[in-house]
């Protein structure tokens, strides 16, 4: 697990944790699974972090391939998800594919990007 989740500036001992989080994550080319614990600072707000999405658990780097795949070439779920399993050994169903996708897009922050709507 990782500890990235602090309130800047603040001591860990004025901190609660609030959640954790496993994300696959790409890191030298190859999907990594990457645990992180988020803590909350006094004013109790929940920390952002980027390049993690709320409750998801796929970095957005990997949303963002999927979202180009899909959305920008048009191949179908089941050829992104078998190009993510050949060049990052991530292997994923077509319903999380699916999933994923749809909730990044329900965000808005995909449209603004290059998703469609």
């Amino acid at each position: 697990m990782r500890d990235d989740g602090d309130p800047d500036g603040v001591p860990k001992r004025q901190c609660q944790l609030v959640r954790e989080l496993a994300v696959w994550q790409v890191e030298d080319g190859k999907a990594v699974r990457v645990g992180y614990y988020f803590f909350a600072g006094p004013d109790g707000k929940d920390p952002s972090m980027p390049g993690i999405t709320a409750r998801c658990e796929y970095g957005i780097e990997i949303l963002l391939v999927l979202a180009f795949l899909v959305d920008l070439i048009g191949i179908s779920l089941d050829k992104a998800c078998a190009r993510l399993g050949f060049f990052c050994q991530l292997l994923l169903s077509k319903s999380q594919t699916d999933g994923s996708c749809d909730n990044w897009r329900r965000t808005g922050r995909a449209r603004s990007i290059f998703c469609s709507p």
